[in-house]
């Protein structure tokens, strides 16, 4: 699955206004749920696309990435950034994956959950990045979860990391 140079996969959230001057109202609607599916092979966010589930308004959505068989791979622009958070991530990959540098570019944005699940290679959080979200779940089958910068996962209700590895985890002393 190739989404190419100037394509936009978007599923933004929307807020209306009602009402009149002595009574305005606002509903806000979440971002909807994005699914990128290769059966076979990979999936590719080529330079130059954009794919969102974020918006001006409202909560964030879901965002579902699945290579099983294969890899997947971000070169163009994930948008997952809204007034009102919550937008989610949610990957199964065969191959590996980037935590790193795939938590630079979206800035946070995937603030309500973040699944990473690779079938190859070491999922790895670098020192001086952290990943806020109410659930964090690393899954790393061939290889092992490095966490050097932070995860934090507090909030009102707190939420849940879990880490699970084929080879040991290495926790920095900022981890969690």
């Amino acid at each position: 699955l190739n989404v190419g140079a100037g394509a936009g996969l978007q599923t933004p959230g929307y807020s209306k206004a009602g009402g009149d001057a002595s009574d305005p109202y606002s509903v806000s609607a979440p971002g909807g749920s994005l699914s990128l599916v290769s059966t076979r092979g990979d999936v590719v966010l080529g330079a130059g696309s954009t794919v969102s589930v974020g918006g001006g308004a409202g909560a964030g959505g879901l965002l579902s990435v699945k290579a099983a068989k294969g890899s997947a791979t971000f070169a163009g622009t994930i948008d997952a950034t809204t007034p009102d958070g919550g937008a989610r991530f949610d990957l199964d990959t065969g191959g590996a994956f980037d935590l790193s540098g795939f938590v630079r570019s979206t800035k946070g944005g995937f603030d309500g959950g973040l699944t990473a699940k690779t079938g190859r290679g070491d999922l790895v959080l670098d020192e001086g990045l952290g990943l806020k979200a109410r659930n964090v779940a690393l899954v790393a089958d061939g290889g092992a979860v490095i966490v050097v910068g932070s995860i934090d996962a507090s909030g009102i209700n707190g939420g849940e990391i879990g880490l699970f590895v084929a080879s040991p985890a290495t926790l920095g002393s900022k981890a969690v």
